[in-house]
C-alpha cells in the first residue's frame, strides 16, 4: 500500500483529507479506507495536552465518515 502526503498550505488538515478521501471513493472500487494517525506519548501530561490536537481533530472529522477506518499509532517520545 503506497503512502499518500498530501499537501496542505497553512498546515491545514481536515480539508485536504476530505477532498482526498472523496476523489479515492469515485475512483477506488473499494468499500473501507484507512487512515492512520500518529499519537504522542509524553511523560508529562502537559505535553499530551500540547500535541494532540491534531489527532483528536483528525479523530473527529473522520468519525462519521461512512467506509474510514482511523487508526491512531502511540509514538513514545522521551523528554
Amino acid at each position: 500500500m503506497p503512502l499518500v502526503v498530501l499537501p496542505s498550505p497553512y498546515r491545514e488538515l481536515t480539508r485536504p483529507l476530505l477532498r482526498y478521501i472523496d476523489r479515492v471513493e469515485q475512483t477506488a472500487d473499494q468499500d473501507i479506507g484507512y487512515c492512520f494517525s500518529a499519537e504522542v506519548r509524553a511523560k508529562r501530561w502537559w505535553h499530551h495536552l500540547l500535541h494532540n490536537q491534531s489527532s483528536l481533530l483528525l479523530k473527529a472529522t473522520l468519525l462519521f465518515k461512512e467506509g474510514v477506518i482511523v487508526t491512531n499509532v502511540p509514538y513514545h517520545v522521551k523528554s
